[in-house]
C-alpha cells in the first residue's frame, strides 16, 4: 500500500514538473514573440522616423532649390546672354585690341558697360546704401586714369619706367574694386558695409562666390528656355533677325558708298571678326571671363545672406585673441610714433623753403637764379 502511494506521488510530481516546464516554455516563447514584436515595432518606428526625416530633408532641399531658382530667375535672360558679349569685350578692350579700335578709352568703355550690365542684373535687389556709388566712381576713375596717354602725364611715364612692377597693379585694383562693388551693390558684405571684415569680403568675392556660382549661368539659360510658352516665339524672333540682317547690310553698304571713311571702318570691323585662330581664342577666353563675372553676380543674387556671419566671425576671433589689449596699444603706439617722426622730418625738409632754407648745399637765391636761367628763352 505504501509502495503504491509513493508511486502515485512520484507520478504526480513528474506530471507537475512536466506541466511547470511546459508553462515555462510557453512563457519563454511568449516573451520571445513579444520581444520580436517590440523589436519589429521599434524598427518600423525607426524606419518611419528616418523616412519622415528624409522626406523633410527632401522637401527642404526642394524648397531651397525652388527659392534659388526663383532668385536666379530675377536675373533677366537677356542679361545672362549678354554676359558672353561682356566677356568678349573684356578680352578686346583690356587684353588685345583690334586694329580699328582707338588706342585710348577702351578700358573706360568696358568699365561703363560692366557697371550698366551689373545694374540690370541686380535691379531686383534694393540698393542697400550709397557706398556702392563710391566704389563705382573709384573704378571709373582708375579706368580713366589708365586710358590717359602717358605722353600727357610725364611723371607717370617716368614712374612706370623706373618701377615697371607698378604698371600692372592698376588692372588688379580695377578688377578687385569691380568685384567688391558687386558684393556692395547686392548687399552681401558681412556687415552690409565696408568694415574690418573686408578681407573675408574679398575672399568671398574673388574665390567663394565664383566657385559656388559656376553652374548658375547654364541653369538660368535652361530656366529661361522653359519659361518660353511655345516654340512659336523663338521662331518669330529668329525670323525677325533673318529679315533684319539683309536690310542692315543694305544700309551699311549705302552709307559706305556715301562716306569712304565709314566704308573703310566697317571693312576693318568685318575683316577683324573673321573666324580665325585669333577670334576663336578671344571667344574661348571671353567665355571663361564672362563665366567668372556672372558667377559672382548670380551667387550674390541666389544667396539670401552673406557667406560669413559677422557676429560668429567676431566670436571666433575673440577666442583666438592672444595679445592683451594693453600690449597691442603699446605696439601700435610705437609704430604711430615712428611714422609721426618720419612725417615730421619729411615736412621740415619739404617746407623749409618757406623760411629761406633749401635742403642740400643750394641756397634760396641760387635756386631762384637757376630757375630763372632754366625758364629764360634761348636766342641761339
Amino acid at each position: 500500500m505504501d509502495t503504491l502511494m509513493s508511486q502515485n506521488l512520484q507520478a504526480n510530481a513528474l506530471v507537475s514538473q512536466s506541466q511547470a516546464e511546459d508553462l515555462a516554455n510557453q512563457r519563454q516563447q511568449t516573451e520571445a514573440i513579444q520581444s520580436q514584436q517590440a523589436e519589429a515595432l521599434a524598427n518600423q518606428q525607426t524606419e518611419d522616423l528616418a523616412n519622415q526625416s528624409q522626406q523633410t530633408e527632401d522637401l527642404a532641399n526642394q524648397s531651397q532649390q525652388a527659392e534659388i531658382k526663383q532668385r536666379l530667375c530675377q536675373i533677366p535672360l537677356w542679361v545672362t546672354l549678354v554676359s558672353y558679349i561682356v566677356g568678349f569685350l573684356w578680352v578686346t578692350c583690356l587684353v588685345s585690341h583690334y586694329s580699328w579700335m582707338p588706342q585710348h578709352g577702351m578700358i573706360t568703355l568696358f568699365t561703363a558697360v560692366f557697371f550698366v550690365w551689373g545694374e540690370f542684373a541686380l535691379k531686383s535687389i534694393p540698393r542697400p546704401n550709397k557706398e556702392c556709388w563710391f566704389w563705382m566712381i573709384c573704378a571709373l576713375a582708375i579706368a580713366i586714369g589708365m586710358d590717359i596717354p602717358r605722353e600727357i602725364i610725364d611723371y607717370k611715364a617716368d614712374l612706370v619706367e623706373n618701377h615697371p612692377l607698378l604698371d600692372g597693379w592698376n588692372y588688379v585694383a580695377l578688377h578687385i574694386i569691380a568685384i567688391y562693388w558687386i558684393l556692395c551693390r547686392s548687399g552681401k558684405l558681412i556687415d552690409n558695409k565696408t568694415s574690418s571684415m573686408i578681407a573675408l569680403d574679398g575672399l568671398t568675392g574673388t574665390v567663394l562666390a565664383p566657385i559656388s556660382g559656376i553652374p548658375n549661368r547654364i541653369k538660368r539659360i535652361i530656366y529661361g528656355i522653359k519659361e518660353i510658352k511655345s516654340a512659336r516665339s523663338i521662331g518669330i524672333t529668329i525670323l525677325s533677325i533673318v529679315l533684319v540682317l539683309p536690310i542692315l547690310a543694305l544700309v551699311i553698304h549705302l552709307l559706305g558708298k556715301a562716306d569712304s571713311a565709314f566704308n573703310d571702318l566697317f571693312n576693318q570691323i568685318i575683316y577683324s571678326f573673321k573666324f580665325d585662330g585669333d577670334t576663336f581664342a578671344r571667344f574661348i577666353c571671353g567665355i571663361f571671363v564672362s563665366s567668372y563675372f556672372f558667377s559672382i553676380l548670380s551667387s550674390s543674387v541666389a544667396r539670401e545672406k552673406p557667406v560669413f556671419s559677422g557676429q560668429s566671425v567676431r566670436n571666433t576671433l575673440e577666442t583666438l585673441r592672444f595679445l592683451p589689449e594693453q600690449s597691442s596699444a603699446i605696439v601700435f603706439g610705437i609704430f604711430i610714433l615712428i611714422y609721426l617722426i618720419f612725417f615730421g622730418v619729411q615736412g621740415s625738409s619739404r617746407l623749409s623753403a618757406l623760411w629761406g632754407e633749401i635742403p642740400g648745399t643750394m641756397t634760396a637765391p641760387r635756386l631762384r637764379e637757376a630757375a630763372f636761367l632754366n625758364s629764360a628763352p634761348s636766342w641761339r
